[in-house]
C-alpha cells in the first residue's frame, strides 16, 4: 500500500490506483493514478463496461483525448494493489447514500451534507477497523453506518463484537496516550449523541456500558496498545470519554 498525501509522490514506473469520487454522478472508483490530472479532474475512456474494467485493471496508459470529469481525491488512498484499491472503492460506495441523493450545489445544507458523506468515505477507505466491520455486515444481515447514532445499529454492532477476535483490528487505531487511544476507538464506533445514552456503571437512568461487548473489546484492544499502566487507567479513560460526550456535542454544535 502506498501511503502518500498525494499521488504525485509515486514514481510513474510504479503501477498504482487511486480511489476517487466522481462529482457528476457521485460514484466512487479506483482508477489508474496517471489518469488523474491535477487535483480535481480525471480522464475517463468511453468503453463498454467489461473493456473499461480491463483497462483499469491493466493500467492502460493515459490518452489525453479521453473525456475529463470532475473528481474529489481521497487523501492517502493510493494503492499499488488493484484488488485492494477496488475493494476500498466498493466499500466506500456501499456505505453511502449517494445514489439516492439529488445534487443541489446551491443549497448550503446540501453542500454540508456532501462534506459529511465525503468524510465518511475517507473513514471507510482508510480505517482497517471499519473495513473489517463492513466486510462482516452480510453475516449480520444488516446495514449500519459508523459512527453509530441509534440504538438499533448499536445492538447490531454489539453483536459484531461478540467475537473478541475483532480486538486485533481495533488495536491498530493507535494513539499517543491511553485516553487518546480510547477516544479514537470509541469516536469511530459511536457519535456523541449515542454516547450520551451510556455511563460506566449505568447511573442516572443511563445504560450500563461496563458489561457491553463493545466495552470489553475496546478494553482488550487498549491492553494490546502498551499505552497504559494498569487496567484501572483504561477504565478511567473510558469513563472520562463517556462523561465528556455532552461537552463534545455542545462544542460541535457551536462550530456549525
Amino acid at each position: 500500500m502506498v501511503n502518500s498525501n498525494t499521488i504525485y509522490a509515486v514514481e510513474m514506473d510504479t503501477k498504482t490506483w487511486t480511489v476517487v469520487q466522481f462529482l457528476d454522478d457521485e460514484t466512487v472508483e479506483a482508477v489508474p493514478s496517471p489518469w488523474i490530472q491535477g487535483t480535481n479532474e480525471c480522464h475517463w475512456p468511453t468503453l463498454p463496461p467489461e473493456k473499461l474494467r480491463q483497462a483499469i485493471k491493466k493500467w492502460e496508459p493515459l490518452n489525453t483525448c479521453w473525456a475529463t470529469h470532475k473528481i474529489r481525491i481521497f487523501r492517502n488512498a493510493t494503492f499499488d494493489d488493484y484488488l485492494l484499491a477496488t475493494q476500498k472503492a466498493k466499500l466506500a460506495q456501499q456505505t453511502s447514500d449517494l445514489n439516492s441523493e439529488i445534487d443541489d450545489s446551491t443549497n448550503p445544507f446540501k453542500l454540508q451534507d456532501q462534506e459529511e458523506r465525503f468524510k465518511k468515505f475517507y473513514l471507510v477507505v482508510m480505517n482497517p477497523l471499519i473495513v473489517v466491520i463492513y466486510q462482516s455486515l452480510p453475516k449480520l444481515n444488516c446495514k449500519i453506518k459508523l459512527p453509530i447514532d441509534n440504538n438499533h445499529d448499536f445492538e447490531e454492532l454489539e453483536s459484531f463484537f461478540w467475537n473478541e477476535d475483532n480486538v486485533l483490528e481495533l488495536s491498530k487505531v493507535g494513539g499517543s496516550t491511553i485516553y487518546d487511544f480510547i477516544k479514537r476507538c470509541l469516536g469511530l464506533l459511536m457519535t456523541n449523541s449515542q454516547a450520551l445514552c451510556f455511563s460506566w456503571m449505568g447511573l442516572k437512568g443511563k445504560r450500563k456500558f461496563k458489561n457491553l461487548n463493545i466495552s470489553k473489546v475496546v478494553i482488550k484492544s487498549a491492553e494490546r496498545s502498551g499505552l497504559f499502566k494498569d487496567n484501572k487507567e483504561i477504565e478511567v479513560a473510558v469513563q472520562l470519554w463517556l462523561r465528556r460526550a455532552s461537552d463534545r456535542q455542545r462544542s460541535n454544535k457551536a462550530k456549525i
